[in-house]
């Protein structure tokens, strides 16, 4: 039985994502609702805190370089430019090399993670 649902689950993998994308976008309020409900309640807070904590332990120099360009945007020493790729204004600043934190290019959130891959 298990081998004949790990082969079936194979060959709906297709048809499952695009269910679930589906899914996703139909119900995306009712789903962000959920997620904000989780966010505020005390176990929610608690993995964030967790999560935070293990991020800035395990990656200090992301860390770092992400603030000091916060920083320079803030104060005007750096200003948000449209997406490299599609010239979208909503952009994320991604670094090539965090030991050089105000050398960043600008890319909208799709094509950062593009980017990641």
């Amino acid at each position: 039985m298990r081998v004949w649902r790990a082969r079936n689950r194979e060959a709906n993998r297709a048809y499952q994502q695009a269910y679930n994308r589906e899914y996703r976008r139909v119900n995306r309020h009712k789903l962000a609702m959920q997620k904000k409900a989780w966010a505020q309640s005390e176990a929610g807070r608690e993995s964030m805190r967790k999560n935070s904590a293990r991020m800035r332990g395990k990656y200090p120099e992301k860390v770092k370089a992400r603030s000091r360009v916060s920083d320079a945007v803030r104060s005007g020493k750096l200003t948000k430019q449209p997406c490299e790729v599609c010239g979208s204004a909503r952009v994320q600043a991604h670094h090539d090399d965090y030991s050089k934190p105000l050398e960043v290019r600008w890319l909208c959130r799709t094509h950062h993670n593009e980017e990641g891959k």
